[in-house]
């Protein structure tokens, strides 16, 4: 009863070693991309939450690379007709993946065909698709970081406001220090209202100041040229693992 099981198992993984040998045949190119996370939405963040943006912008990047929209000027790139690109647009999102390079801002396309010319010309369309979509859209997405910081910035003043009258609320009821009374436990508690008042209003006056520099930055970034992505590596061939030779 065991050895046909183990027949079986061999059968299976004598299989799966022939098709992943084989696929592992197949050429493959890939082309290398630089990511240049938008400083001007990294800006607006604070340090922290900064370097966890440009994190997730790049897992962002290299998921949404194979989009349809991508590879469809992809294959207008490569000059497909309009009537055989559907089935060209199911070839590349079968045949071609993205990774991002750890600890890098760089983000690789690999397709993989039949045709080792083929395979190079895909993945380098593929790259200068995304390079020119990125590029389109990457001033909507700084104009929709401001939009986002100018209503935080309003919202900030109303804060700002809101903390000064009361302050001078309590100023005008209470006075300034030193107070008068004879209760030092009234005194005391005075004095730690005014003093809780008082930094609680030029907290949020100094964060107000704050988003104000970084909305000056941000829109000093947005007038200056820049590209978002840029192709760091153009395709080359990956070479095939060599044969193991039989014992």
């Amino acid at each position: 009863m065991k050895r046909p099981l183990i027949t079986l198992a061999l059968i299976i993984v004598t299989t799966l070693a022939i098709i992943a040998y084989r696929d592992s045949q197949i050429p493959r190119a890939t082309a290398t991309l630089q990511v240049h996370p938008s400083m001007i939405a990294i800006n607006i963040e604070s340090n922290s939450n900064g370097r966890q943006m440009t994190r997730h912008y790049m897992e962002s990047e290299y998921q949404t690379i194979p989009s349809k929209e991508t590879l469809a000027l992809a294959a207008t790139l490569l000059g497909i007709e309009e009537n055989q690109q559907a089935e060209a647009i199911q070839l590349m999102d079968k045949n071609v993946t993205t990774a991002p390079i750890r600890g890098s801002d760089f983000i690789t396309i690999t397709a993989k065909y039949p045709d080792p010319q083929q395979a190079i010309n895909t993945a380098d369309a593929i790259a200068e698709a995304y390079v020119q979509r990125r590029t389109e859209t990457e001033v909507s997405h700084a104009n929709r970081a401001l939009e986002a910081l100018d209503e935080e910035i309003l919202s900030q003043q109303e804060k700002v406001t809101a903390h000064q009258t009361d302050f001078q609320a309590f100023i005008d009821i209470n006075g300034q220090p030193p107070f008068n009374g004879d209760d030092p436990v009234e005194l005391s508690l005075k004095h730690h209202q005014y003093t809780q008042a008082k930094e609680t209003h030029e907290q949020a006056n100094a964060m107000l100041r704050e988003m104000k520099i970084k909305q000056q930055e941000a829109r000093i970034l947005l007038k200056m040229p820049r590209q978002p992505i840029t192709i760091h590596e153009r395709a080359t061939l990956t070479p095939s693992p060599a044969p193991t030779e039989a014992n």
